[in-house]
């Protein structure tokens, strides 16, 4: 009944509008799919082998967590409880200070078409507004339901709203994660943003450097080889499209880059240790056993 009331309350705030057919506009909320949230409790699960995505990822420390080290590319940053930030595609990050310390840190990644509508809110350490909390706490009561409960459009939309709430949140201005990158290299790592499935001869010619050059340069600023990179990069993709989508493994081949279904087997075996028909079993066969459980719990 208080909760009755409550609305009623809020509902007396609402004025009649000056025209009946004009609402709200066309805004149009930032495209998300593939939604995959989970949380390190420990400081030592946050692993020490550096990390590289396809993806974005959003880092939440959330609040009573302790201080939490994270590196980007060669350089150290502090993420304190209360705050956030939000990881592009390709970028490498690892932890340190690795311990039995408790923490509670929470990722979000997903896939998005919209880039350029995060570009103000990337690589910056954000506070975890009122609002971004609000936004925060929908989604994961969201993401959190189990069983037929589940929906999972309705989880898009609580990442949406995430997304939006995070994307206005500039008040502060936040405080930019700085990776000092020469431009030549920065401007590398924007064309790979872009490239569906990018080969070493490839950025090359789109950077206007040499090989030899461009080699050299990501050696030295990143700490790993472009051609291993790349590879990441590729090996990355095709767990994503094996575990999220129907495509079949040979289109999953061809749209990761290879030539040939046999390539693509063979460089997936040597980097995950199965084949890709194998890796697609045991996920499936991982989300039968998790939805079992789920309906066991209700």
């Amino acid at each position: 009944m208080a909760e009755e009331l409550d609305l009623q309350d809020a509902v007396r705030q609402l004025t009649t509008p000056a025209d009946l057919f004009v609402g709200t506009g066309s805004a149009r909320p930032i495209s998300v799919r593939n939604v995959l949230a989970f949380c390190r409790m420990k400081a030592k699960e946050l692993g020490a082998k550096r990390s590289l995505h396809h993806r974005y990822v959003l880092c939440f420390n959330l609040h009573g967590s302790s201080l939490v080290t994270l590196i980007l590319n060669t350089v150290a940053m502090h993420l304190s409880p209360d705050r956030y930030i939000l990881l592009t595609p390709h970028q490498l990050h690892t932890y340190s200070g690795l311990d039995e310390r408790e923490v509670a840190i929470l990722f979000v990644t997903f896939e998005t078409e919209d880039a350029d509508l995060l570009l103000h809110v990337a690589s910056r350490i954000m506070e975890i507004t009122p609002s971004v909390r609000a936004a925060l706490a929908a989604f994961i009561e969201e993401y959190t339901k189990v069983g037929s409960i589940r929906h999972d459009n309705l989880v898009v939309l609580a990442s949406q709203t995430l997304l939006e709430a995070i994307i206005c949140n500039d008040a502060d201005g936040g405080k930019e994660a700085h990776v000092p990158l020469p431009a030549p290299l920065r401007d590398v790592m924007l064309k790979l943003s872009g490239m569906q499935a990018p080969t070493v001869l490839a950025v090359t010619n789109e950077a206007g450097l040499s090989e030899a050059h461009l080699r050299k340069l990501f050696k030295k600023h990143m700490g790993i080889s472009m051609g291993h990179y790349l590879t990441e990069m590729r090996q990355n993709k095709a767990r994503s499209l094996l575990g999220a989508s129907e495509e079949s493994i040979s289109q999953i081949s061809e749209l990761c880059g290879y030539k040939s279904l046999y390539a693509f087997s063979r460089a997936f075996h040597q980097f995950n240790g199965c084949t890709p028909s194998l890796y697609r079993s045991r996920i499936r066969n991982t989300e039968l056993d998790t939805s079992h459980q789920r309906h066991k719990s209700l």
